[in-house]
């Protein structure tokens, strides 16, 4: 028996979303990559009642109590470490299916991660915070042909452990749930042209340039992607990238960064970069010029993991 679990839980960056608004096609298809930093850090131990303390405790309360009920779920919960709220890094999917994969652990709960995440009503648009939660690495998710499932996964491999992001985090806040729910159920008129030459980048360069571990290739399918997608959305947030990232993208094409993406709705903004060496070579530039949060991370290609059980 299980008594008290430490579940730690990547971030995730965000590559784009293939179809978000033709819905006669299958919708959405997203892609992504776990990362070392920042990460989520939740203590469960075993009780008869539910109760969580720390950052955002009221908020995901609030989520959780109907799944703690309907299961017969209690513990005592803490938060110990979490992602920023609404930067672009998948703060809230990590932290709630490292509760609850914490909670099903101290109550021997038999139940995917998959389920978990449909029970607390997670993967409504995209599925790549639940893959990488599970599988870490880079994934795509199927999308949806209709109903509110969760996506499956459709391609997940390791990405190269040697490359880097340089990332970055300017001043302002990305869309809440509620807000990117009216977004994707409003109708928008977007060229189909735009979702097949996302579908082109992501499956016919980018994909092929990360089984062959071709940095140059992969960047250029990459901002290609970025550019495309970015375009779909161009009503949304003020152009290919939001207002809020602008300042941050301009920053990492100045430093000579082909490879540079927004997460999400951002503002977190990520440049893939060759080598350790390189990537902190360029943070150390950058904080001379940039009013804003920068760091180095890594890809995580595990996902979440226990770091200690009792």
């Amino acid at each position: 028996m299980v008594d008290e679990v430490v579940i730690s839980a990547p971030s995730r960056l965000h590559f784009g979303i293939i179809n978000p608004f033709i819905k006669n096609y299958r919708l959405y298809v997203s892609a992504g990559v776990a990362i070392s930093k920042p990460r989520v850090l939740v203590l469960v131990r075993r009780d008869d009642s539910l109760f969580i303390r720390g950052s955002r405790a009221s908020e995901l309360m609030s989520v959780l109590k109907n799944f703690a009920v309907k299961y017969d779920l209690g513990g005592y919960i803490e938060i110990l470490h979490t992602i920023p709220k609404h930067v672009g890094l998948g703060s809230t999917t990590q932290l709630l299916l490292s509760i609850a994969y914490g909670l099903s652990l101290v109550n021997r709960l038999d139940m995917s991660i998959e389920g978990m995440a449909r029970e607390l009503g997670l993967g409504s648009i995209s599925g790549v915070g639940i893959h990488v939660f599970k599988h870490g690495g880079f994934v795509v998710d199927a999308g949806k042909k209709s109903g509110d499932d969760v996506p499956n996964l459709m391609f997940r491999i390791d990405f190269p452990s040697h490359w880097r992001f340089v990332v970055l985090i300017p001043r302002g806040r990305g869309l809440s749930g509620d807000e990117e729910k009216r977004i994707f159920d409003s109708k928008v008129d977007i060229s189909e042209n735009l979702v097949f030459k996302a579908s082109f980048y992501l499956f016919h360069e980018l994909i092929p340039a990360l089984i062959d571990e071709d940095f140059e290739a992969f960047s250029r399918a990459l901002a290609n992607l970025q550019e495309t997608v970015g375009e779909m959305f161009r009503n949304f947030q003020g152009g290919v990238f939001a207002e809020w990232c602008s300042e941050a993208v301009n920053v990492l094409r100045r430093m000579g960064i082909v490879g540079i993406g927004q997460s999400s709705w951002g503002p977190a903004v990520y440049g893939v970069v060759e080598s350790k060496d390189d990537a902190y070579r360029i943070v150390d530039k950058i904080r001379e010029c940039f009013n804003g949060i920068v760091f180095v991370a890594k890809p995580d290609n595990k996902g979440a993991k226990i770091e200690r059980i009792a």
